[in-house]
């Protein structure tokens, strides 16, 4: 699913649309994951970026390989970099 190209997030499309292909609640899913419902929206919507600790948990409560998770959350993390680089060059 990751595109390393692209330059959007990846990682809370992933979580949301897999949730949804499942029929799953939000709070299905982070009861699962034993967060709460605002840190998995959060995930989602791309305001926190999962922690490395849940990657797991949350492959395991939605179905998924943990490579695939791991894979959008690298994307993500290269992105953050990418952009944080942009901002520290635009501010010197």
């Amino acid at each position: 699913m990751t595109h390393p190209e692209t330059d959007t997030p990846e990682l809370g499309r992933l979580i949301a649309d897999t949730r949804a292909e499942r029929a799953l609640t939000v709070q299905q899913v982070a009861d699962r994951v034993h967060v709460t419902r605002e840190t998995l929206s959060a995930w989602e919507h791309d305001r926190h970026l999962l922690p490395v600790t849940k990657v797991r948990p949350l492959a395991v409560a939605l179905g998924i390989s943990w490579r695939e998770i791991a894979s959008a959350r690298a994307h993500d993390i290269r992105l953050r970099r990418r952009a944080r680089l942009l901002d520290l060059g635009e501010n010197a």
